[in-house]
């Protein structure tokens, strides 16, 4: 009754289309940078533009200019690395940052290297492909969000310990 009410409000309706489009359909993407080009859009327009870019154009000044992938990983890893810091500086708000970020990095490399000569197998643009894709993003979304959600990452060993039943 309560959650009918509320969800019919007008005060709460802006609150609900706000969301609406600050994470549109954000968790379940077929690939993991799907997750963060909609998730809360204007926090990740801003860390991208702001961290993300001048960080890359810093990096392409090094001699690491020769390897566009590492650059985009390490660019990937710290702007991470501050997008976890900034939701609380804990080691768990840290080591989450860093998954996503160590998450993104790979997949940048996995799309520059492999993926080309995976796309010359007819699976790969196959819907099953796509759901196996999607399943493996939530997989690995939801296993950050342990992180997230536990105090410290002793408990979040626990937590997985308990999960797996060991």
């Amino acid at each position: 009754m309560v959650i009918g009410i509320i969800g019919n409000s007008t005060y709460f309706a802006h609150f609900r289309n706000r969301r609406a489009r600050e994470f549109p359909g954000a968790v379940c993407q077929p690939e993991h940078p799907g997750l963060w080009t909609r998730w809360h859009i204007s926090f990740s327009k801003w860390i991208r533009d702001y961290i993300f870019l001048p960080l890359g154009r810093q990096l392409f000044k090094t001699p690491l200019r020769r390897r566009p992938e590492l650059i985009a990983a390490a660019s990937y890893l710290v702007t991470f690395l501050a997008v976890g810091a900034w939701h609380g500086a804990t080691p768990n708000f840290i080591l989450w940052g860093a998954y996503h970020g160590v998450l993104l990095g790979a997949h940048h490399v996995y799309r520059k290297t492999l993926a080309a000569r995976l796309a010359e197998q007819p699976f790969y643009f196959s819907a099953a492909a796509k759901i196996v894709l999607i399943e493996i993003t939530c997989v690995a979304v939801a296993a950050g969000w342990i992180l997230f959600l536990t105090p410290t990452p002793e408990a979040a060993v626990r937590l997985v310990q308990r999960m797996v039943g060991t």
